[in-house]
């Protein structure tokens, strides 16, 4: 995955061993966008315990993610649907359709962090920032 840009904050304790993909405690929310002419960026809030992070994607990164956790399993499909992209919206920038989407994105990620295999799955933790903000290793085995 392409970072557009990360910000790393809050970082406490960054060595300790984390289980943050079977304990529940990891937090993600999509509080704001960016709208340029070209393309909308979603601010996504990371936490886990007592560190807290931010990394901004486009919709087309969350397409990609999509592909290749559909790729791991394709029933992933059915429980954890994307958003669909919208080339008929009359208004795809206007505000409403826009906070549609950021909502469903959101619940998108909600449901993809309940499920501890794909929570494991580099790709996500490279999508959320979580290999560089809580200092998980990539391990070869957990890629797609």
């Amino acid at each position: 995955m392409t970072d557009l840009a990360e910000n790393n904050s809050n970082s406490v304790s960054k060595k300790k061993t984390h289980s943050f993909a079977t304990d529940g405690k990891l937090i993600v929310s999509i509080p704001e966008i960016s709208t340029s002419q070209k393309h909308t960026v979603y601010y996504i809030n990371v936490s886990y315990e007592q560190t807290a992070w931010t990394v901004f994607r486009r919709y087309s990164q969350f397409d990609e993610l999509h592909g290749t956790i559909i790729k791991f399993d394709s029933s992933l499909n059915t429980i954890c649907p994307l958003p669909t992209k919208t080339y008929l919206s009359p208004n795809p920038k206007g505000v409403s359709f826009l906070n549609r989407r950021r909502e469903g994105l959101e619940k998108y990620l909600h449901t993809l962090i309940k499920i501890p295999n794909v929570l494991e799955l580099d790709d996500l933790q490279s999508f959320l920032g979580i290999n560089k903000n809580l200092n998980v290793a990539r391990s070869s085995s957990n890629s797609m």
